[in-house]
């Protein structure tokens, strides 16, 4: 009896002390957006991005850019002189730290690479390897074992996370497993 005394007590007590509802629910508060926290691996990025640009430009040199920058942004400040070749240039492509932008004239070969000789002096060839960081999916799809899909991941990926620093970054594309990445990894350079 004393149980069923302290429960209607408690009953009595919620339904007394619980604001009058005349059916509608409470008005919804806005919800506040939580705020975003940006994670930091242990070693940041630096602030800034020193890149060389040669070719046919305005003005040949060294450049400091802010981090984030792309090739478009170091173009604007260099200038491009008026037979620069800008359709084989990446305009989105984010900066690396010490890469040299080259921009060819139009009708113009690309560069030569320098090459290590056997004696470790550098010695001018043309490379017959393609070039990760400036080959077009067209020229991608030249690897074999590359169709157009691998092609365009390769280019994604380098637009979206930046140059290849090394050859062996090409297993982070999907498609691309130890298996073909033996067969690519001479034919290919950064």
């Amino acid at each position: 009896m004393a149980a069923i005394a302290a429960i209607v007590a408690v009953l009595l007590w919620l339904a007394l002390s619980s604001p009058k509802s005349d059916g509608q629910l409470p008005p919804i508060e806005a919800a506040q957006a939580p705020e975003i926290s940006t994670v930091t691996s242990e070693e940041a990025l630096p602030e800034e991005v020193v890149v060389s640009v040669v070719g046919a430009v305005e003005q040949q040199g060294i450049l400091v850019l802010p981090q984030g920058s792309r090739i478009a942004d170091a173009l604007e400040v260099s200038g491009l002189a008026p037979d620069a070749d800008i359709v084989s240039i990446n305009h989105a492509q984010l900066l690396v730290d010490g890469e040299q932008i080259y921009v060819s004239r139009i009708g113009e070969d690309p560069p030569a690479q320098v090459e290590a000789g056997e004696d470790g002096g550098a010695r001018g060839s043309k490379s017959s390897k393609i070039n990760l960081n400036s080959a077009t999916a067209a020229e991608l799809t030249q690897l074999p074992g590359v169709g157009e899909v691998t092609a365009e991941s390769i280019v994604s990926h380098r637009d979206t996370v930046g140059s290849f620093t090394s050859v062996e970054q090409l297993l982070d594309i999907s498609g691309i497993g130890p298996a073909k990445f033996e067969k690519l990894q001479h034919l290919v350079t950064v």
